[in-house]
């Protein structure tokens, strides 16, 4: 489950990487729960008074319904009724595995994993589950009047076609954001409309784009737009002014992010993005391998007990794809030990900072 984005304070390197930014996330996420509505819009205590509120704690906050007022329990019913048999069939996989356990439980369910709790909020926000604190965790209810149409609509997701093409569309993006760091949402909103959900009206786009909310980290624009940000990208909004300094990425940037993305499986990047038979995820580029299993092999054994080598050494490689000095990834790493760097170390954190592509103009440093 992916998360919005919100504003990052900016502390010591270690902060910046991924395994942090992802803990801050999950602590951002918590805060948006408490804030939810506790009633759910099929409650049968779910009155008139409690419409406005729902709608604006929803995903259709931002949609036509947003736009009205004074809208009535019934009418927000009849929008989420008429969206669910098609909504239902789009969801992020932790959405599906929480509603399956609502289905199986009875309506309710307790989530104390961290990181199920995006799934909590995604659900409670496509207005069809409501939530309220449990312990450690959030007890999550779906009503019952739900049950029935949503059980529906996971046996007709059962052997459809909508598996596949999501999966491959999660693939495709999450190439996109490695090679690139962010991706605004016009390329993935055409891919999603002409080859996942194939066809193209208002509440194919609203279906879209909370898809793509609820399975990539974002933040938007001043207009609204989405941007859809790696999860290790600290700062989007530098990101964003370095990447296109005119407002708008260049056709050769994207095709360029395109090519190396597609590159990776040694086809040409049209037939990649379009054949669901190629559904591998790029989360590492051919020539960042030796200088990545370099830096593991020299942190192992040396980590905190809490840490995996092979995720430091991506923690490292990250920020040094966001174009982050050479001290400051050094104290990023010193911050993961149990011990004194070693010279070994050294070495290979120097090799991983020279050979990993950027970001910004996908060049590594050796040849900048």
């Amino acid at each position: 489950m992916r998360l919005l984005r919100e504003a990052v304070i900016h502390g010591d390197p270690f902060d910046m990487t991924m395994t942090m930014l992802r803990i801050r996330q999950f602590e951002a996420c918590e805060r948006r729960l408490s804030a939810l509505p506790g009633v759910a819009l099929f409650d049968r205590e779910a009155t008139d008074k409690d419409a406005q509120a729902l709608l604006n704690a929803s995903f259709d906050n931002t949609t036509h319904l947003g736009r009205r007022r004074l809208l009535t329990i019934g009418e927000l019913k009849a929008a989420v009724l008429a969206r669910l048999p098609l909504e239902a069939q789009f969801l992020d996989v932790s959405e599906r595995y929480l509603l399956m356990v609502l289905l199986q439980e009875g309506g309710t369910a307790i989530v104390e994993d961290p990181a199920r709790f995006g799934a909590v909020e995604s659900l409670v926000k496509r207005l069809w589950c409501s939530v309220c604190p449990e312990g450690e965790g959030w007890r999550i209810s779906l009503p019952e009047a739900l049950k029935e149409p949503l059980e529906l609509a996971q046996q007709q997701w059962i052997g459809s076609g909508s598996q596949r093409r999501l999966y491959h569309f999660n693939n495709v993006v999450f190439s996109l954001l490695y090679t690139a760091g962010l991706v605004d949402e016009k390329r993935p909103m055409e891919m999603f409309l002409g080859d996942v959900i194939q066809r193209d009206d208002w509440m194919a786009h609203d279906i879209a784009r909370r898809y793509m909310q609820t399975q990539f980290d974002y933040i938007t624009d001043g207009n609204g737009k989405m941007i859809l940000v790696h999860p290790a990208l600290v700062d989007p909004e530098r990101m964003l002014v370095l990447q296109r300094p005119s407002g708008v990425l260049a056709p050769e940037m994207e095709a360029c992010q395109l090519g190396i993305a597609a590159s990776m499986f040694s086809i040409p990047m049209e037939r990649w993005a379009a054949a669901p038979e190629y559904d591998q995820r790029l989360d590492i580029l051919p020539g960042e391998i030796p200088a990545h299993d370099q830096m593991t092999m020299a942190l192992t054994d040396a980590v905190r007990p809490d840490y995996e080598p092979d995720e430091c050494a991506e923690d490292l490689r990250l920020l040094i794809k966001q174009d982050y000095s050479y001290g400051e990834v050094y104290e990023a790493m010193k911050a993961m030990l149990q011990q004194m760097p070693t010279r070994e170390m050294d070495a290979a954190l120097r090799e991983l900072y020279l050979s990993t592509p950027r970001w910004v103009g996908l060049k590594a440093a050796r040849v900048q």
